[in-house]
């Protein structure tokens, strides 16, 4: 059986700023209205992706957190693989993923 997957970029306005609909509104409310239907129904949480790129970067623990605060275990962040991404964006993650994962082991 598959995995339904939601895909949430992190908190609000990250989600908002990359994910608009047809008439360009965010759509972070109707998402997280969906996954907890979801959760709702299944009785768990489900999946989500987080679409990395060099514009949200700077957010990832931010966006993590808010994630894992919601009732999220698993998480898939996944970089776009488009140019624009530089040594500076590298640091900037591995900074990220270094103060998430202590935010995890304290938390």
């Amino acid at each position: 059986m598959g995995e339904l997957t939601f895909s949430i970029d992190g908190n609000k306005d990250l989600h908002d700023s990359c994910r608009v609909d047809m008439a360009g509104k965010g759509t972070y409310d109707r998402a997280i209205a969906a996954v907890k239907d979801y959760a709702s129904l299944t009785g768990r949480m489900p999946a989500t992706k987080m679409t990395l790129s060099p514009d949200n970067i700077y957010y990832t623990k931010e966006a993590v957190v808010n994630l894992i605060n919601l009732g999220y275990t698993d998480i898939y962040l996944n970089c776009i693989f488009e140019k624009g991404w530089t040594y500076e964006h590298a640091k900037i993650f591995y900074q990220q993923l270094k103060e998430l994962s202590d935010y995890v082991i304290n938390n």
